[in-house]
């Protein structure tokens, strides 16, 4: 770890953990310090009843970042963390940039759940065909998820994404979901959002038609392919993210 290098914060999606940022944060770590966080979404914990809270999980991560990562970082968010993130850069009072991964920016709930292939989420297609044995074990492992199969685990996943559903929209109902274009919009670092083609769940066409609307973020259509480009494809998306914020840092 070099003092002179920029600090970086990782914010993994739901169904993951911050193993999937391993890769990526490998090939960069000449040039980058990381902090990444475990973060307690429902569907993380088995068997546990939890009720998912998107600020409460904002200040959970807040809380544990080391004092020296809360000066000027680099945040990083993939996915449902990519939401966390705008939030957590809202609060930072020194920002560097804020880097989202196949996120959905929205102004409001309506908005979000149009970005959403509700048949491929529950039908388990946010596992592309390159899952493999290996990565079920890893993943399970991290996750202490006991199952013995793939499919038993893409199973479980489903049962508990039903969970972080109900609980989202539970939450989101009772907090309201902040309009996160204004947020971006007052965040005065550099934003990016780098989306993924060929992703089963999420509607990248849709985000990147209304995101031209959104001046203040800078779209980079990616290279790299799937939900889980950064995990499966990290030499292509660490060239694309070195070449962008080493350019603007």
């Amino acid at each position: 770890m070099s003092s002179n290098n920029l600090k970086c914060i990782f914010i993994h999606g739901n169904s993951s953990s911050e193993i999937l940022w391993k890769p990526f944060q490998n090939i960069l770590a000449q040039y980058f310090d990381f902090q990444a966080h475990n973060v307690g979404y429902p569907s993380r914990v088995a068997n546990k009843a939890l009720t998912w809270s998107k600020s409460r999980i904002v200040d959970d991560i807040f809380k544990n970042i080391p004092k020296d990562f809360k000066s000027n970082p680099i945040i990083f968010g993939h996915s449902l963390g990519g939401h966390l993130a705008i939030e957590l850069a809202s609060k930072l009072p020194s920002l560097n940039q804020l880097v989202l991964f196949q996120c959905s920016p929205a102004r409001n709930i309506q908005m979000l759940s149009e970005y959403f292939d509700e048949t491929a989420v529950s039908g388990g297609l946010m596992f592309n065909e390159k899952w493999s044995k290996d990565d079920h074990k890893v993943i399970c492992d991290e996750l202490s998820y006991p199952h013995k199969s793939t499919e038993d685990f893409r199973n479980s996943i489903n049962i508990n994404n039903e969970k972080l559903r109900k609980d989202l929209g539970s939450s989101l109902a009772s907090e309201g979901l902040e309009d996160e274009w204004e947020l971006l919009n007052k965040i005065k670092a550099q934003k990016s959002l780098f989306l993924f083609d060929s992703d089963p769940i999420m509607k990248t066409n849709k985000i990147k038609q209304d995101l031209k609307e959104l001046d203040s973020l800078k779209v980079v259509i990616s290279k790299a392919k799937g939900h889980y480009g950064l995990y499966y494809e990290p030499e292509i998306l660490s060239q694309e993210v070195q070449s962008l914020i080493l350019k603007t840092k």
